[in-house]
């Protein structure tokens, strides 16, 4: 009804992030009070990021609301007042967790606190108070065992959910931490997933997974002071008031937005969460102290931060990931500004350790905040020359790569992407200059040597282009690079290329070589087997091409390319007789064949059997009226067969196409060739030409 396009479902979002506010405030009247559940959803409705990723086809839009609402059907069913109601209640709520899990895996960490939360909240002489517990786990995995079951028998292997949980937990959790964060999709990200499969010889997505986990396992056992630091640093960072994108920086964001520019942005304050993230923080201190969380209810939103803070900070935080606990903090943050403001109508004396301890918290949380760059920074205008290159949209893809690359000149897919626009656009010299960079930059990756040798040949510096492709198939890691797909062409395309370039060059030997050494690799090449044998036939080596348009057809009868080079070695053997024979089944298997036909009319004219190639002459016009050479043969054949008008008409036709096309010469030279291809037949009646 509503069509292929991305207006819809960014409209859906938006009424799911009505949703959550509805649900933020509905949470908070149920846990702490009304005043602060309407304080925390106009909180949530002008907090920048979830307005920014409400309209980002991203899961974490979808876990937010239905996080939400898992802990209301949770608070629902710890006041139900029956056993079934209970036991319906949890199982709803555990579904919806499940459902939650699908879009961010992350609360399935809750799911176990959440079943220990409501068997506390159950009647401890009940007989069966574990019910409702369990069927609050049962029906999470309910929600989540179609997926899993779909990846077992699709995928033939074991994952709950998805298998990124360990390449994750790795980037969070190595010794090299800054530099794996800095991964992108790429070369890089491709060479380090291939990590398991290269090292470990793990091919199934849950082995490779497991890899993972045991490096970061390896890497906390083996190194805990590093891991505890590093640790450390993902939990400040968690609660710093700065939003850290990880492939959209938010802050860039708003330079395209009005709205968002008043909602999210970084003066030494980091606006909302350095001024939201102290706050909570105050509201669970003040809380505490007034017995706020002595409530069950409330407690289960302490359960929930801490959980699901603990899940980002165990993996790395960014902004999205951390959206899923937001509104709880923004609960907690209202908290906080409630019963600041309590204590300040209290009295000075009342509100100065809470306000030195915000004033202190915010200081921490928004310590060394970035400075807005509004343009986005070296990782961003890569991302944006990548996505106009997608829409075509060229000039501005150059413009974006160029400025990344001003920024960071590391950023290897930029500049590799930057060259093959040049390339795409003919400008090969300038391709050429940016592979070259490349190369040096980033000689472990042969990609660049590949692009480098094509961007040369297309510049006509084949000499350079050869050099780069035998620097190639020597490369070490070219195998490995095939083997994960980061390679356009292997050691069998590379030597395609060797050889094609030295028969231009004229050295036939060489590329006599570069072809054998290819058929070793892929002996059923018919195409390499058929440029060896122009090669052979180049070099005058007549026999050997013979020979291999031969294994040609013996491998494949209808290989039309190979019978028409055939036919003409036999004619040059003066053996028209098999010649023609070939000739005649490339026109039965291709009846459109204009070289068959011109080959074969061709030698009917030696042959002087001028009607039978007076047949071949007219198939061809009827294929290709333009035909220069045929309307030029046809004219003189229907004058020697008698035919004077029809020859007449199609001369003078020959004389409006080469007006037409400015073919200056062409025609001297075509009556020069057709009078030495019609030598000896008898002269036209009454004399014409």
């Amino acid at each position: 009804m509503l069509g292929v396009g991305w207006v819809a479902p960014r409209v859906l979002q938006a009424l799911i992030g009505a949703l959550t506010c509805l649900l933020v405030w509905r949470l908070g009247c149920r846990t702490l009070s009304a005043p602060i559940g309407l304080a925390a959803a106009l909180a949530a409705a002008l907090w920048g990021p979830l307005v920014l990723f409400g309209g980002e086809l991203l899961p974490a839009a979808l876990a937010v609301p239905l996080d939400l609402a898992a802990l209301l059907l949770l608070l629902q069913a710890a006041e139900a007042s029956s056993p079934s109601v209970r036991a319906r209640r949890a199982l709803v709520a555990g579904a919806v967790m499940g459902v939650a899990a699908l879009c961010v895996a992350n609360i399935l960490a809750f799911v176990p606190v959440a079943a220990a939360w409501l068997w506390r909240r159950g009647d401890a002489a009940a007989p069966r108070r574990w019910l409702a517990p369990g069927i609050v786990v049962l029906g999470a995995a309910l929600a989540v065992a179609p997926v899993t079951a779909r990846n077992l028998v699709i995928g033939h292997d074991l994952v709950l959910i998805s298998s990124n949980a360990g390449v994750n937990a790795f980037i969070g959790n190595n010794p090299d931490y800054d530099r794996t964060l800095e991964i992108q999709p790429g070369p890089d990200w491709l060479e380090l997933v291939s990590r398991p499969r290269q090292e470990a010889g793990a091919v199934t997505p849950s082995g490779q997974s497991r890899w993972f986990l045991g490096r970061a396992l390896e890497f906390a056992v083996t190194e805990p002071a590093d891991w505890l630091r590093l640790t450390g640093r993902k939990a400040y960072r968690f609660v710093h008031g700065a939003e850290p994108g990880r492939n959209l920086d938010l802050y860039h964001a708003r330079t395209w937005s009005g709205l968002l520019s008043a909602l999210l942005w970084s003066r030494g304050l980091a606006f909302p969460m350095g001024l939201a993230m102290p706050l909570a923080v105050l509201g669970v201190l003040l809380g505490w102290r007034g017995a706020r969380f002595r409530c069950p209810e409330a407690r289960l939103l302490l359960w929930f931060a801490a959980v699901y803070a603990g899940t980002v900070i165990a993996f790395f935080p960014a902004s999205r990931y951390r959206l899923p606990v937001v509104p709880v903090l923004l609960l907690l943050a209202a908290l906080g500004a409630w019963e600041l403001a309590a204590r300040m109508r209290l009295g000075w004396r009342q509100a100065a350790l809470p306000v030195g301890v915000l004033l202190a918290l915010g200081a921490l949380c928004n310590l060394g905040a970035p400075a807005m760059d509004p343009e986005g920074g070296a990782g961003t205008q890569h991302r944006l020359g990548f996505v106009y290159q997608q829409k075509g949209m060229e000039a501005n893809a150059l413009r974006h790569y160029r400025r990344a690359l001003q920024l960071d000149p590391t950023i290897r897919e930029a500049r590799y992407n930057l060259g093959a626009l040049y390339a795409r656009q003919g400008r090969f010299d300038r391709a050429a200059g940016e592979f070259e960079t490349f190369v040096a930059r980033f000689p472990d990756d042969p990609q660049g040597l590949l692009a480098l040798g094509d961007a040369l040949l297309r510049a006509g510096r084949q000499t350079a282009a050869l050099e780069a492709w035998e620097d190639l198939l020597s490369h070490p890691g070219l195998e490995e690079a095939q083997a994960r797909g980061a390679v356009a062409a292997g050691p069998a395309g590379i030597y395609g290329r060797l050889a094609a370039t030295r028969a231009q060059l004229g050295q036939l030997e060489e590329s006599e070589a570069a072809y054998r050494s290819l058929l070793e690799l892929a002996p059923d090449s018919l195409n390499a087997r058929l440029q060896l044998g122009m090669v052979l036939e180049k070099a005058g080596r007549l026999p050997d091409s013979e020979r291999e348009y031969g294994r040609i057809l013996e491998r494949d009868p209808g290989h039309v390319d190979a019978r028409l080079r055939l036919a003409g070695l036999l004619f040059g053997e003066d053996r028209p007789r098999e010649a023609r024979s070939h000739l005649a089944q490339v026109i039965a298997l291709r009846p459109g064949s204009i070289e068959a036909r011109w080959m074969l009319a061709a030698q009917l004219i030696v042959e002087h059997r001028g009607p039978e190639a007076l047949e071949q002459v007219e198939a061809i016009l009827a294929a290709d009226p333009d035909h220069l050479g045929a309307t030029w043969v046809a004219g003189h054949l229907h004058q020697i067969v008698g035919d004077s008008l029809v020859g007449a008409a199609h001369i003078e036709r020959l004389k409006r196409l080469h007006v037409d096309r400015r073919h200056e010469g062409f025609a001297e030279s075509l009556k020069q060739g057709l009078r030495e291809m019609m030598e000896g037949l008898p002269a036209p009646p009454g004399g014409g030409q």
